[in-house]
């Protein structure tokens, strides 16, 4: 499926065989492994620029919701019961290889709902660059401009049941 997004850039293809490479039984893998993930977990990121908690910087996480305009994570090696963090998308980069829909970009809004592929990340600067469908160069995006794309289809699966049930709900009075 990522292959339009990733033709011209062999470094991100390789990239991405030696993600799954290392993510196989047996590989020497990533610290953070699907194994491990907490359930519901949809993605893997890292704790960036939060102020209030600064002894979290850096930590790994998995991504389990979304809700109220922020992530919903557990730590990476924290215990899977209890309530997850709420992370602003702003203090969570999302690591290389996780696709991600793009929100709120006010310069160049036309690529506003393109779907995207993290191709790297800046975390000082607060900045990915995506490889997006239609464009030559990777598109260089705030860490806030980004949605994962698993959690935005989600949210309209059940958008679209609330509206279907509101329909039947209408109809039946």
């Amino acid at each position: 499926m990522w292959e339009q997004y990733i033709s011209g850039h062999p470094e991100i293809a390789q990239t991405l065989a030696k993600m799954i490479e290392l993510n196989e039984p047996g590989g020497t893998g990533p610290p953070v492994r699907p194994a491990d993930a907490p359930p519901g977990a949809c993605a893997f990121g890292t704790l960036v620029g939060l102020g209030g908690r600064p002894e979290l910087n850096g930590e790994s996480a998995f991504v389990v919701g979304f809700d109220k305009g922020r992530y919903r994570v557990r730590l990476e090696g924290g215990a899977p019961s209890g309530k997850p963090l709420g992370i602003k998308p702003a203090n969570l980069a999302l690591d290389p290889g996780t696709a991600v829909i793009v929100e709120g970009l006010r310069s160049q809004p036309e690529w506003n709902g393109k779907r995207g592929l993290v191709k790297s990340v800046d975390a000082e600067q607060g900045r990915y660059r995506l490889l997006v469908k239609g464009r030559a160069r990777p598109l260089g995006v705030k860490l806030e401009c980004c949605r994962l794309e698993s959690l935005v289809k989600q949210e309209r699966e059940v958008q679209e049941a609330a509206r279907v049930a509101a329909r039947k709900a209408e109809i039946q009075t």
